[in-house]
């Protein structure tokens, strides 16, 4: 068995180290936030098989690759909120809370869940912005939706429902004040307008002259907001 398996099928060549392990049940790829992988192999498992194997997660293992660079791009212990950067403090506590102020941004857990705790904060002050932003053009445009959800959706940053809900990406919390104002207005426009009409553009155009740099900004950017929470508490 050779020390090394090259995988070439689905981009640059790259380079993965085989190791034997007595302990190991079964073949496992070991990916580190180092951005480095490797095949594990049990003591009597042929090695043509653990190749095979290897072979058919290529896909799978460029694809984690590329997360575990984003992720290590990406400051740990300091987290965006609307714009404005925050130091990330947890404690250990006897009740589950989050105290924002100036900088810094402090994390209590009766059971070490900061995770959770902070994203359900994060929800709070996503939904709160949400709703400042929406009343005033709700207002002037004589427009009526049906109610604000913050959602957990990977593919949409927003959506209308034909019933007047309006949701929205809790990550959108970590994108600039004017990326999240672009979001909204968009999303309020289908209250009128449920299609990506050239009507619909122009409304968006009205309420927000400038919106190609905030559409521009979350093409460019956005699938780094999937990353923040994690990086901020160093899982």
């Amino acid at each position: 068995m050779p020390d090394y398996i090259i995988l070439e099928q689905h981009g640059e060549a790259l380079k993965v180290p085989v190791r034997r392990s007595q302990k190991a049940k079964r073949i496992g790829i070991r990916i580190t936030y180092k951005s480095s992988v490797e095949l594990v192999l049990p003591s009597g498992v042929k090695p043509e098989i653990g190749h095979k194997f290897l072979l058919s997660k290529e896909h799978w293992i460029r694809k984690k690759l590329q997360k575990a660079i984003i992720s290590s791009q990406i400051p740990s212990n300091i987290i965006p909120i609307l714009g404005k950067s925050y130091n990330m403090l947890c404690h250990q506590a006897d009740d589950n809370s989050v105290k924002l102020q100036h900088e810094c941004i402090e994390v209590y857990s009766r059971d070490n869940n900061y995770h959770d705790v902070l994203k359900n904060f994060l929800k709070g002050i996503l939904l709160q912005k949400i709703i400042i932003l929406a009343a005033p053009i709700i207002t002037e445009y004589k427009l009526r939706y049906n109610k604000i959800r913050i959602t957990s959706n990977v593919s949409k940053w927003g959506s209308c429902s034909s019933k007047g809900n309006l949701s929205f990406n809790w990550r959108l919390v970590f994108a600039p004040e004017e990326v999240l104002q672009y979001v909204v207005i968009h999303e309020i426009c289908h209250l009128k307008e449920m299609n990506h009409s050239k009507n619909f553009w122009h409304l968006v155009s009205i309420i927000e002259p400038d919106y190609l740099l905030p559409k521009l900004w979350l093409r460019k950017n956005g699938h780094l907001l999937n990353y923040h929470l994690n990086a901020a508490i160093s899982l």
